[in-house]
């Protein structure tokens, strides 16, 4: 799924999102009244938190809905 399917899930169905490539266990997630995307990770991972998208994320076709 393209980054914008993905993202278009998130808003609308509350999804969590993840990529194929993210091996950690991270995922997406925007909650009701946040105006930001933020990463949650399973383990210590110091990427988590208020995620801005490489390019290379916004150009992988490897998005799933969790």
């Amino acid at each position: 799924m393209k980054f914008i399917e993905a993202i278009n899930d998130m808003v609308t169905n509350r999804a969590y999102v993840s990529r194929d490539g993210w091996t950690d266990g991270s995922y997406l997630v925007c909650m009701p009244g946040m105006t930001y995307i933020w990463k949650v990770s399973n383990v210590p991972n110091p990427a988590a938190g208020n995620w801005l998208p490489f390019i290379d994320d916004l150009l992988a076709e490897d998005w799933k809905v969790l």
